[in-house]
């Protein structure tokens, strides 16, 4: 181990005043690759040496895992406020939307102030769950929105070493599942056209929601610079500040949509200005009423601007696009999102694949049909058994007389007495297509 106290030694300083410098410290511990160098602001050797001796000692202890580092020492003496406000500012300094970080710290501050966070040791999952479970006002999808704003706090903390692990990685979000406060419906293809029938001006806003899937404020954000209509091929591009995820997109318009949009943005438009005036929301249900659609259904989902965004989710699961695909042209993170969330399961054709199931109740008819010529077949060839054999015994005797032409008495005997029977039996033949009952010739024959 290196350990040592020095003076900067520089280039033409009065000897007088090198008194007056700053002793400087260097260490290297044992297994460090290179020495550390730090100043000790004192002009006192022995001093200086004492605070050397010091960083080396807690240096020591460090690098054994004895104490914490010095990061997340101090750290752990900082008020949690204003490690909030530390990372509320990184947030505005990495171009966060406004909105995200006023939520952040608003529900950084109710929890700090609720659950009694005065410093980071105070930060356990008990006393979020205990916080948590008193919330009667508060819906399912808000309690996980307070967590998410406290854990992306508690991680940008880990990963700047101020705290070893976060303390509620292990807290699970509420289940939301039938808890939602409401929910939203994909319209209808009747209930789109009566809206762009009853619409006029406000047309060319509802399909491009219809068609390329942007939300309100993004609609609302666009300029006439954003539109490129008069190409071969015409799209719509979302700035990066603009977007929810914050990421660019470009749209590429179908053929029916460029058309409308024609109609409202000229060639020669001023690039800054803005295409339309976004209806609020009393405008757009005047316009959902004045069509005929619900605002609410007898389930309780509802209908508004937004459900242009479940339309289109919708509509991509009806036509058989890939979930990947329909997940990029929603431009969501999670594909969960896009095939539970903004798709309406009501409107999904699942009667074709119905029918395409295998016909249970034909195939149970086609096998009693089976059966039923089975059992037909078996007794009409045990009604003729006793006829075919007597024929096979008389050919037998026929054999028997060509083979041998000299007989002796018992055998010709024996042969004519089957030749009878075999007239007997040929004498039942007929009688039994004559509709009488032919009796069993094996147990009624003279000859046996």
């Amino acid at each position: 181990m290196i350990q040592f106290v020095y003076l900067p030694n520089r280039k033409k300083v009065v000897k007088f005043k090198r008194s007056k410098e700053n002793y400087r410290g260097r260490y290297k511990l044992d297994g460090q690759k290179k020495p550390t160098d730090i100043s000790l602001y004192t002009t006192d050797k022995r001093v200086a040496e004492q605070k050397l001796e010091k960083i080396v000692q807690e240096a020591q202890q460090e690098q054994a895992g004895i104490i914490a580092p010095k990061e997340m020492r101090d750290a752990a003496g900082t008020p949690v406020a204003e490690h909030l406000a530390n990372f509320v500012a990184d947030l505005k300094t990495k171009g966060r939307a406004k909105k995200h970080y006023s939520l952040t710290q608003s529900r950084g501050e109710r929890l700090i102030d609720e659950c009694s966070w005065q410093h980071l040791k105070d930060i356990t999952s008990h006393s979020f769950l205990s916080w948590r479970a008193k919330q009667k006002k508060l819906s399912a999808k808000s309690l996980n929105e307070y967590l998410i704003a406290i854990n992306s706090m508690l991680n940008w903390l880990q990963k700047h070493n101020c705290i070893l692990a976060n303390p509620l990685a292990n807290v699970e979000k509420v289940s939301t599942v039938g808890k939602e406060t409401f929910k939203r419906r994909a319209l209808t293809d009747d209930e789109v056209k009566r809206l762009l029938e009853v619409s006029e001006a406000r047309r060319p806003i509802y399909l491009t929601a219809l068609l390329t899937g942007l939300r309100r404020k993004e609609i609302n954000s666009l300029v006439c610079a954003d539109f490129s209509l008069y190409t071969d091929k015409p799209t719509i591009s979302l700035r990066a500040e603009n977007a929810k995820n914050d990421k660019a997109a470009v749209f590429q318009l179908r053929a029916d949509l460029a058309s409308e949009l024609r109609k409202i943005i000229p060639a020669n438009a001023k690039p800054t200005s803005k295409p339309w005036k976004m209806p609020r929301s009393e405008a757009v249900k005047r316009d959902l009423i004045r069509a005929g659609i619900e605002l609410e259904d007898a389930r309780g989902r509802r209908v508004d601007f937004h459900a242009l965004r479940h339309t289109l989710g919708t509509n991509l699961a009806r036509a058989g696009v890939a979930p990947r695909v329909a997940m990029e042209i929603m431009r969501h993170s999670d594909m969960r999102l896009t095939m539970k969330i903004y798709t309406d399961e009501g409107m999904l054709p699942t009667a074709p694949a119905f029918a395409g199931l295998p016909q249970y109740m034909d195939m149970l008819e086609l096998d009693k049909s089976e059966e039923a010529k089975k059992r037909s077949h078996d007794l009409q060839k045990r009604s003729q058994k006793p006829v075919s054999d007597c024929h096979s015994e008389s050919a037998s005797v026929a054999v028997v007389e060509g083979a041998k032409n000299e007989k002796s008495p018992e055998k010709q005997g024996f042969s004519q007495s089957l030749s009878q029977s075999d007239g007997v039996c040929q004498k039942a033949l007929f009688n039994e297509s004559d509709g009488a009952r032919t009796r069993n010739l094996w147990i009624d024959s003279p000859v046996l």
